[in-house]
């Protein structure tokens, strides 16, 4: 028996313990998962934000375990929507037109503050267009393979706020067919503090992140949203409320990760991932 051997046998037998050095190669770090009682996969809600799109094309995740899907409905009343064809129990509301799919995200928010799922996954009925369809198919897949929130989009050299300082939205035109009703017209109604860098640093004072998300689609765990109380997400849903087309939703969708607080693991280059 070598020397070196010989010390770490008789410091074990004082009660020491005695690591042995190996030779094999360091694992790289891993994506943390949230912790979950009892070793359970985490149970995940689905919210889908919708006016008038079809949703058979959601076929395609039947075979996944929803919870519960949630469909928030801002088209006409007299079109009762369907649910769509997956598994897990189906809510339908009716909302009143108005904050885009934003304002449905954070009305479900404050409405489910106390019940929420271990993770939800948010996004729009429109999931299903060409610059949405990828972004869909990587949240909802990854979400349910990884077990953790699941975020997309812009990963900034500065913070989102300073390198989008001057961002403003005067017009911007739906790009979904069905979304399109007679006389629809493509102004935007003014935020009331702008431009996006001056809001941000009115209602997310000290939140510094490089990322930015777009499109509306992402996953979130309980814990990052009740990290800020409900009053916290009042104030922003009180903002889109003004209008059925605000310009600070488009605020919003670029400052999820900070209203979020959402961690830089989890969230996913769009470059990087080649998904745009």
């Amino acid at each position: 028996m070598s020397p070196l051997r010989r010390t770490q046998r008789a410091k074990l037998k004082k009660g020491g313990r005695a690591r042995l050095r190996s030779n094999r190669p360091q694992r790289r770090a891993t994506r943390r998962r949230p912790q979950q009682q009892g070793g359970r996969a985490p149970r995940i809600a689905l919210v889908i934000a919708r006016y008038r799109e079809d949703l058979d094309w959601m076929r395609e995740y039947a075979d996944l375990p929803f919870q519960r899907i949630f469909l928030y409905n801002k088209g006409p009343a007299t079109e009762a929507p369907t649910c769509p064809p997956l598994k897990g129990k189906c809510i339908v509301r009716q909302l009143e037109n108005v904050g885009m799919c934003d304002h449905t995200y954070m009305y479900h928010i404050i409405e489910n503050y106390d019940d929420l799922a271990d993770i939800t996954i948010f996004m729009p009925a429109s999931g299903d267009l060409p610059n949405k369809k990828a972004r869909s198919d990587f949240v909802i897949k990854k979400t349910f393979a990884e077990g953790h929130p699941v975020m997309t989009g812009f990963v900034h050299p500065n913070p989102v706020h300073k390198h989008m300082y001057d961002f403003t939205l005067n017009s911007w035109a739906v790009s979904h067919k069905d979304n399109k009703p007679e006389g629809y017209l493509p102004t935007l109604h003014p935020a009331d503090v702008r431009p996006f860098g001056k809001w941000y640093e009115a209602f997310l004072p000290g939140v510094e992140t490089p990322l930015e998300q777009n499109v509306g689609i992402f996953s979130v765990s309980r814990e990052l949203i009740r990290a800020k109380p409900r009053e916290f997400y009042q104030t922003f849903l009180d903002q889109l409320a003004k209008d059925k087309q605000p310009e600070v939703a488009h605020y919003m969708e670029r400052a999820w990760p900070g209203i979020l607080g959402f961690p830089r693991e989890w969230f996913y280059d769009v470059n990087e991932l080649k998904l745009i």
